[in-house]
């Protein structure tokens, strides 16, 4: 309490900023978690939500760039022909261009989808439907991903083994995904393998002991190789390190759950159920990256005091949603001077 007292105003408005910048990120890291997927059907809405998203960015960026481009004459008198303001229009010309082309794949694979899930609304046979989709995700090369997670999974009786377990129905195989230890590997003949698989895999384990044992656990990817393969072996390594030292004293010394027949057997029927939404998941691009929150203690252009804040994973649902509000927000705000000129000097 002295300190506050010492330094006055300044310490006091450094601290009131500390706390809305921890407000701040922490709505951040909930926005960023809650399209966590736990069930089939939020996979499956989650997967069509991001097409959704990936074809009104691109759509509504084009527009805003033909708004921009026909009605360029009235936007430079508006900005007065100065020059912070019209590079202010060059700068959303080339930001909305750069958010066309980068999320032009994702509209073509949300098209895609959208025109592959049409024929189940006129009655078309689901088996027929899941083979279309299953033919445009193919590939002849052998894709592989692995995340690790924070405890050893293991089956009942079998300590150490891998686990197998399947992603088909009667469309055909899609994925094997392996449980090895703190390791889930996915592999299969497809184009690309989502980290939302894995994050549902982990959910699923949880959600498995809290049913079947009564027992809260805390199941977390906490490496994800397709985003930070150095960091992800090294966990890896780390963990296989002290398997080797447990066999040596035979001691647990790694948190670690096991799953029982039962649990296994349930484990299988999700991932079966989940099938057809990994299947449209893999129509749409391969977007993931690591996420980096920051918000400045003093406000800009004095912003050389932020704090920051790192997650392993973005979901793309949460990313590219702002990037969409951020899209309607400036086509709303062009269209709403158009309608409503401000008054402009010597005009």
């Amino acid at each position: 309490m002295n300190r506050f007292v010492t330094c006055g105003s300044a310490c006091l408005f450094l601290t009131q900023g500390e706390i809305l910048a921890s407000r701040s990120m922490a709505l951040s890291q909930t926005l960023t978690k809650k399209f966590a997927v736990k069930t089939v059907s939020q996979y499956r809405r989650r997967v069509r939500i991001l097409a959704a998203i990936y074809i009104l960015i691109t759509l509504l960026a084009l527009a805003t760039i033909a708004l921009l481009a026909y009605e360029i004459k009235y936007f430079m008198v508006l900005t007065q022909r100065s020059n912070v303001e019209t590079l202010l229009l060059v700068f959303v010309l080339v930001l909305f261009f750069y958010l066309a082309v980068t999320n032009f794949p994702g509209m073509i694979g949300g098209i895609r989808l959208f025109s592959l899930l049409l024929p189940r609304v006129f009655g078309r046979d689901f088996r027929e439907v899941e083979k279309r989709k299953q033919q445009r995700i193919r590939s002849k090369n052998l894709r592989q991903e692995m995340v690790c997670i924070n405890v050893l999974v293991e089956a009942e009786g079998k300590p150490c083994q891998p686990i197998s377990l399947k992603l088909k129905d009667e469309a055909g195989e899609l994925l094997e995904v392996i449980i090895s230890g703190s390791e889930l590997q996915a592999m299969g003949y497809v184009k690309h393998i989502p980290n939302a698989l894995f994050e549902f895999l982990a959910t699923q384990i949880e959600e498995l002991i809290k049913k079947l044992e009564g027992r809260g656990v805390n199941i977390a990817v906490v490496g994800w190789n397709s985003i930070n393969e150095e960091q992800t072996q090294a966990f890896a390594s780390v963990v296989k390190a002290f398997q080797n030292l447990e066999q040596a004293l035979k001691t647990p010394l790694w948190p670690r759950v096991i799953l029982t027949e039962k649990a296994l057997e349930l484990l299988q029927q999700q991932l079966t159920a989940l099938t057809p939404s990994l299947r449209e998941d893999m129509l749409l691009p391969d977007l993931e990256y690591q996420v980096e929150y920051k918000f400045p203690i003093i406000p800009e252009p004095l912003g050389f005091l932020s704090l920051a804040r790192q997650e392993s994973r973005a979901d793309p649902v949460i990313t590219m949603g702002c990037a969409l509000l951020i899209v309607i927000f400036t086509l709303g705000l062009l269209i709403f001077y158009l309608l409503l000129p401000p008054w402009v000097p010597g005009k």
